[in-house]
């Protein structure tokens, strides 16, 4: 079973120094500086813009943001709508930064205990995150704890998780990057990224209490990743 501190370890001393350009640092803070699966500031604000769009944020809609990292993603959705944000995270350095450059509320936490169950909030959402969860069955307690977030008639939206049907593809072309497989495979033998089957996704949202469930595409066709991966939304209706 994989160890959830491999990548704690490493995310849990992830920083970066914020230059002019704050949103542009923030993301590469949250990992999006390796070449695949990149940002441009254009990009990500495009992504976000698309993104409250298609979940019908507005003005003061309460959005809590599981795993949020420094906070790039709420950056952007409070940007176009002025939502009130909320966002935690296992990284006290990454909470640190979000504490700092983005205006909202920030705590420190693992995914599966939430800090403000006291709040109802019409969104909740999680942004490629899951990949480093140690196992299915803590994505589905996550998961679990992001519909008990979620007011009856809001939104949940998992974004950017691995696609089990093209696990293989994923790998094969990733190795290509390195000097040879084996470096790939030695590289992530220990800090491995999980995949996940749509239908069982899907499945597990309707269980819940989920309707209206459906698998939009991602808005930033030249975002190295999107052939990888999925998004999915649902409205909580239970």
């Amino acid at each position: 079973m994989p160890n959830i501190n491999n990548w704690e370890s490493i995310w849990g001393k992830r920083t970066t120094k914020i230059q002019s350009d704050v949103l542009g640092s923030l993301i590469k803070a949250n990992g999006f500086d390796t070449g695949f699966g990149d940002y441009t500031t254009e990009q990500w604000m495009q992504m976000t813009s698309k993104l409250c769009q298609l979940l019908g944020v507005v003005q003061n809609s309460k959005i809590l943001e599981v795993g949020c990292g420094s906070g790039a993603l709420l950056y952007g959705l409070n940007k176009h709508s002025k939502a009130k944000i909320y966002g935690y995270d296992y990284s006290q350095s990454l909470i640190n930064l979000a504490s700092a450059f983005v205006n909202g509320q920030f705590a420190l936490s693992e995914a599966i205990s939430n800090p403000f169950d006291s709040i109802e909030f019409d969104f909740v959402v999680s942004h490629s995150v899951f990949q480093y969860f140690p196992n299915l069955e803590y994505a589905f307690r996550t998961i679990d704890v992001m519909h008990k977030a979620v007011r009856v008639g809001g939104t949940i939206a998992l974004l950017d998780l691995n696609d089990a049907a093209i696990e293989e593809n994923y790998h094969a072309d990733r190795r290509k990057s390195y000097t040879s497989p084996s470096q790939y495979d030695d590289k992530y033998a220990n800090h491995p990224h999980l995949f996940f089957n749509r239908e069982i996704i899907a499945n597990r949202l309707q269980n819940l209490g989920f309707t209206g469930i459906f698998f939009p595409e991602h808005p930033i066709a030249n975002y190295v990743n999107s052939k990888y991966r999925f998004n999915v939304l649902g409205t909580r209706i239970k």
